[in-house]
């Protein structure tokens, strides 16, 4: 997972108390979660939770947010972050391909991808292809180039996924996984699992449109709050 989304996950608002360290991930990870469980803002999150020091982040997705967390520069908000965040909103599978194959020529240090279940194809070839596509970027420069950390890749799939093959092939691209559930009282679940490591789980106030933004985060202990499987969403 990228650290960025990392810092996301890990923020603690008031009266909250320290939220322990997340070990930093370099996997590539899905975040899956139903309607309004607040994929859109926990990518977002992600993008401007270094501020002035965070990641050079790219978001890309079928259609334009509405606004960015925290009023896209309000309170919470580092304005030099929002410099280091471009947005940009391939419309169709061919735009979103056309897209990815640019980067090669200046990747981002974070690739966020919303709403990835408006471009995946029909078939399991289809979306092994996209998925092999998108992870493309993750490849370091060529020996001409200047060494530098490939990018960190975070997409996101709304649940129910769109047919039966989409979960076990996107399984395959994406070994670190991040189920959001929407929790009574305004709060998302959020159950992080990455190869070899437990799973851990946090409560945190999600918009599900990321006009709102993470307002404190609480770790819970394995076992609490539900137990939400990618399974059960099919």
């Amino acid at each position: 997972m990228a650290a960025a989304l990392e810092r996301a996950l890990g923020s603690a608002g008031p009266g909250t108390g320290p939220v322990p360290e997340v070990p930093e991930m370099s996997e590539p990870v899905l975040v899956l979660g139903p309607a309004g469980s607040g994929r859109t803002a926990l990518l977002l999150q992600a993008a401007l939770a270094g501020g002035a020091h965070g990641p050079r982040a790219l978001f890309l997705a079928p259609s334009a947010v509405p606004r960015l967390p925290n009023g896209g520069g309000g309170t919470g908000t580092d304005p030099r972050a929002l410099q280091r965040l471009e947005l940009r909103y391939p419309r169709s599978r061919g735009s979103l391909c056309r897209e990815l194959g640019a980067l090669s020529l200046r990747p981002p240090d974070l690739l966020l991808l919303d709403g990835l279940e408006q471009y995946l194809g029909a078939s399991p070839g289809g979306c092994a292809r996209l998925a092999a596509l998108l992870l493309e970027t993750t490849r370091p420069p060529g020996p001409r180039g200047r060494p530098r950390p490939p990018p960190q890749v975070v997409a996101a799939l709304r649940l129910p996924s769109p047919a039966p093959h989409v979960l076990p092939t996107l399984r395959r691209f994406f070994p670190a996984r991040c189920l959001l559930s929407p929790r009574p009282g305004g709060l998302v679940g959020v159950r992080l699992s990455r190869p070899g490591r437990p799973p851990r789980r946090w409560r945190l106030h999600l918009d599900p449109h990321g006009e709102g933004g993470g307002e404190g985060g609480e770790e819970e202990q394995e076992g609490e709050g539900g137990s939400d499987t990618e399974e059960e969403w099919g």
